[in-house]
């Protein structure tokens, strides 16, 4: 694999290889995905991927305001991989009415918890919740099996639901 900017870039147009793109480095989170479609000795064109794997134009940048390019990450993988299967990978579930005085969360819990559904639970912080499969649920507690971002099992939390 070549080690320049340029050269990564070109290496991955035949093949299709989507790249990370990065602009500012003090902005590690912020750079732009797609697959590229054109360059030239002072621009890189990109097929533009949204960060839902949806199609999103097409960008133009220049390279040398491009200080780091990914290739072939966790985070590239997973886009890539909601790009190929857009419109196939989420599909609704829908929920029986709850029995009269039960309680909806506990309801709502043991259902996920049957159907095998990905929740996701809110907690006090705003910023940050608990996603995964319902594995166990008791009156007291319920037990996630947490996934992470790219899907893959991240351990076990178990919360009080009182």
């Amino acid at each position: 694999m070549r080690k320049d900017i340029k050269g990564v870039l070109k290496e991955a147009m035949p093949t299709h290889q989507l790249v990370g793109i990065h602009l500012d480095p003090s902005n590690m989170s912020s750079c732009s995905v797609g697959y590229v479609d054109a360059i030239d000795n002072t621009k890189v064109r990109l097929r533009a991927i949204s960060h839902e794997g949806e199609n999103a134009g097409y960008e133009i940048r220049l390279l040398n305001e491009i200080y780091r390019v990914d290739v072939n990450t966790f985070y590239l993988r997973k886009i890539d991989f909601l790009h190929k299967n857009r419109g196939q990978i989420v599909s609704e579930t829908e929920l029986i009415q709850p029995a009269e005085n039960s309680d909806i969360l506990f309801s709502t819990l043991r259902e996920a918890k049957d159907k095998r559904v990905i929740v996701i639970l809110w907690t006090e912080d705003r910023d940050d919740s608990i996603i995964g499969y319902v594995e166990s649920l008791t009156s007291q507690t319920v037990q996630i099996l947490s996934i992470d971002d790219y899907g893959r099992n991240d351990g076990f939390v178990v919360i009080n639901i009182k």
